[in-house]
C-alpha cells in the first residue's frame, strides 16, 4: 500500500502542485464548531442520508421542505415522544418519502 506522501506526490504531479491538490480537500470542522451544530440539524442530515439511499437525490431535495414540516423541523424532543399512531400517519403523509423502513430508521 502506498503512503500518503506517495499518493500526494502522484496527485501533485497530475494537478501541477501540492497546493492545487490540497485546495480541493475540505477542511473538517473543529470540535467546538461541531458541538455548536443543533441536534435538529444532525437528525435532519441523518434523515436526508437515509431517505436518499436508493432513490434520486433530486426527489428528496424537491420534497425536503415538506419532509422538514412533517418531522416538525426534526425537533428531537417532539419526534422522540410521539405515539405509534404518529408513525402510521407519517407513512401516509404525501409530504415525505413513504417508505416505512426508512421512516422507522429516522425515528
Amino acid at each position: 500500500m502506498r503512503s500518503y506522501d506517495e499518493i500526494l506526490a502522484i496527485a501533485a504531479s497530475r494537478k501541477g502542485s501540492v497546493e492545487a491538490v490540497l485546495k480541493d480537500i475540505p477542511v473538517p470542522l473543529g470540535a467546538d464548531a461541531l458541538a455548536a451544530i443543533p441536534d435538529t440539524r444532525w437528525l435532519a442530515q441523518m434523515a436526508r442520508g437515509i431517505l436518499q439511499a436508493g432513490i434520486s437525490w433530486k426527489v428528496v431535495d424537491t420534497k425536503w421542505p415538506g419532509i422538514e414540516a412533517a418531522f416538525h423541523g426534526f425537533d428531537i424532543g417532539f419526534v422522540t415522544f410521539q405515539p405509534e399512531d404518529w408513525f402510521y400517519d407519517l407513512c401516509a403523509d404525501t409530504r415525505v418519502i413513504r417508505s416505512p423502513p426508512k421512516l422507522r430508521a429516522i425515528l
